[in-house]
């Protein structure tokens, strides 16, 4: 029997890191998580991602909401983790709490048995903790990041590495 997997993604830092590479952060994310799933189960599903105000932009809300719906409709077991955010100066707007979800939802899956791997999908070192966290819970951390954006101290965690290359991201979008 294969591996069930539980994945994780961190959308600003999936969309930063393909921006950075393809000039466009816009990727199939459905596509996307069946190659990382590699044949393997995905059991638990969530993308997280900076929840847009509707009075501020409401023809971006609506398109959020309809990608939201999309990967709520098309991948089994798939929720969407809503972070917030926050003003940070002319017209610029900042996420906060989008590690912290990923984090606490990765610990959850692991406690409660949900999936034997975790894929995150994320290069920022706030999330190194779950390695040794998921160790001693019988668990194993396979981290895919954007090429240039990996934190060396998530990278030092994880029992496995995917770098997501220009190419790779290419063929997802």
């Amino acid at each position: 029997m294969p591996d069930r997997v539980g994945m994780f993604i961190d959308g600003p830092n999936l969309y930063g890191g393909a921006s950075d590479l393809l000039g466009d952060g816009r990727l199939n994310i459905v596509s996307l998580s069946a190659y990382l799933a590699n044949g393997r189960p995905i059991t638990e599903f969530v993308y997280w991602q900076g929840q847009l105000k509707q009075d501020v932009d409401a023809t971006r809300y609506a398109n959020q909401q309809r990608f939201f719906a999309d990967l709520e409709k098309r991948i089994p077991n798939a929720r969407i983790g809503r972070a917030t955010l926050k003003p940070r100066g002319r017209g610029q707007w900042v996420e906060k709490g989008v590690d912290v979800g990923v984090a606490l939802d990765t610990a959850i899956g692991a406690v409660k048995d949900r999936w034997d791997v975790a894929v995150v999908v994320s290069g920022d070192g706030d999330l190194a903790g779950l390695g040794p966290l998921l160790r001693r819970l019988g668990k194993r951390l396979e981290v895919v990041y954007c090429e240039g954006s990996l934190s060396g101290l998530l990278e030092d965690q994880a029992d496995a590495m995917r770098k997501l290359d220009a190419k790779t991201l290419r063929y997802y979008r």
